[in-house]
């Protein structure tokens, strides 16, 4: 008995850090304090771990692009709807970030990727 109430009493006391392991990990990816940037690939799987972290967003892809790589779509929703056209029709806010356009530019990919963490961490702010 008393090894079980040490076990429930360690659960208790780790969980909170448990719980915010993956933001932890998510915010560990982006070092832009350190001058570097996120490359494609590093891009897709910061926004693919948001995607299987938050039940309010969606990665998908659209398409390609002319650089013959999947073109994908970032979604945030409080009431988790992730058609676009959907989200029209409710009249829904719409912000579209575009960038990873042109090399060089790295500002605008990482400005990004923080922002959407930055949202789904306060998703109380999304109802």
């Amino acid at each position: 008995m008393k090894n079980i109430l040490y076990l429930i009493f360690s659960l208790v006391l780790l969980l909170p850090g448990a719980l915010n392991a993956q933001d932890r990990d998510l915010q560990s990816m982006l070092r832009y304090s350190e001058n570097h940037s996120l490359t494609y690939e590093e891009a897709i799987e910061f926004y693919t771990l948001l995607d299987r972290e938050y039940p309010e967003a969606e990665l998908k892809e659209m398409g390609m692009t002319d650089a013959g790589r999947p073109l994908h779509l970032f979604i945030i929703s409080g009431d988790k709807t992730f058609d676009p056209a959907e989200l029209h029709r409710k009249g829904k806010t719409i912000l579209l970030i575009n960038n990873g356009i042109h090399p060089g530019e790295p500002e605008g990919i990482d400005a990004s990727a923080q922002f959407a963490l930055d949202i789904l961490k306060d998703s109380e702010g999304l109802k």
